[in-house]
Parts: structure tokens; C-alpha cells; sequence
């Protein structure tokens, strides 16, 4: 696949769909175990699914250092605009914060441009990985 807007697409969907359904899958599996639990027990499971959707959403990119699976499948890593280089930690922990924050702006943002906020934000961006 050569266009790398395509492919930046993707990767951010795969990443979002992946976390997702995975998340999706434990709490149908654990609804299973807890069927006959009160109603505070399955409130306080929903929201623990939320908090672990948004923990894995908002670090994939800095806990696989600037590729996410995503963008390890589609070839891609996070790196600075301005030398060209591998984006540091503390750079994508900010950029991690910035995605959660706005993520329907970014679900939007993506397909337009191809890029987050984060990464007109820190001046950052997701191109072919480079060894």
C-alpha cells in the first residue's frame, strides 16, 4: 500500500477497533461470570471497561515507542517534523493525552488530513518506518 494518508487511516481505526472489541469481548465474557451480581457490581464493571479502554487507547503509541500495532501492520512510526528523527517518550505521553482528549475531533481531523491533533500540536508525524 503506497499512500501513506490511506495507510495512516487504517492504522489509527485498526488501533481504535482493536482496543474496542477487545474490550468489548472481556466485558461480555466477565458479564458472563457475574450475571446474577447486583447492579452497582455491573455499573462499577462498565466503568472499569471504560478507564481500561481509554488507559490502552491513550498509551499505544509511547508503550510500543511510536508504533502502535497499528502502525507496526501498516509500516509506520511517530517522528519529530522538525529533525526528522523517532519522537522522544515524553513527547508521546503528551501526544498520548492530546489523542484522548479529542479523539472525536481526531476521528474526524484523520480523515481529512491525515494527521491528529497531537501532531500538529507537538509537531510530530506518522510516516514509513525507518530501521
Amino acid at each position: 500500500m503506497k499512500n501513506l494518508k490511506l495507510r495512516k487511516i487504517l492504522a489509527y481505526y485498526f488501533d481504535f477497533l482493536l482496543i474496542f472489541y477487545s474490550i468489548v469481548f472481556l466485558g461480555k465474557l466477565l458479564e458472563i461470570f457475574i450475571i446474577h451480581s447486583s447492579t452497582f457490581f455491573k455499573e462499577f464493571l462498565s466503568i472499569v471497561m471504560f478507564i481500561l479502554v481509554y488507559y490502552l487507547f491513550s498509551r499505544r503509541d509511547y508503550i510500543m515507542k511510536g508504533r502502535s500495532l497499528g502502525k507496526r501492520i501498516f509500516k509506520l512510526a511517530i517522528y519529530n517534523e522538525s529533525d526528522g528523527g523517532r519522537t522522544d517518550i515524553k513527547t508521546l505521553i503528551k501526544r498520548s493525552r492530546i489523542e484522548v482528549l479529542f479523539f472525536a475531533y481526531d476521528f474526524i481531523l484523520i480523515l481529512v488530513s491525515g494527521k491528529e491533533l497531537a501532531d500538529y500540536i507537538y509537531k510530530t508525524e506518522a510516516r514509513n518506518y525507518q530501521k
